[in-house]
């Protein structure tokens, strides 16, 4: 694994960092890794929901564009063979 060191940290930031850390029951280091971890990959979530989001609109309009010719093919058939449908 890689390292780096961060500098010029407020001694407040520090402090509260290692209260959570403590409340977790880890190191600092331990902490700020799973801090930096869950960072890249709620990065990495949020590109996926995105394509997801841009699939499901793709999708919902080529199903709506689909339902439609076919509801207006099966009035042409019912208008065609003489069957009429109460609304």
């Amino acid at each position: 694994m890689k390292q780096f060191m961060v500098r010029n940290i407020p001694e407040k930031t520090i402090a509260g960092i290692d209260d959570l850390a403590k409340q977790n029951g880890q190191s600092r280091e331990g902490y700020i890794r799973d801090l930096l971890n869950h960072h890249v990959l709620s990065a990495e979530v949020e590109g996926l929901n995105m394509k997801y989001e841009t699939l499901v609109q793709t999708m919902s309009q080529e199903w709506i564009t689909a339902l439609n010719a076919n509801t207006k093919a099966l009035h042409k058939f019912l208008e065609i063979h003489g069957v009429k449908i109460d609304d």
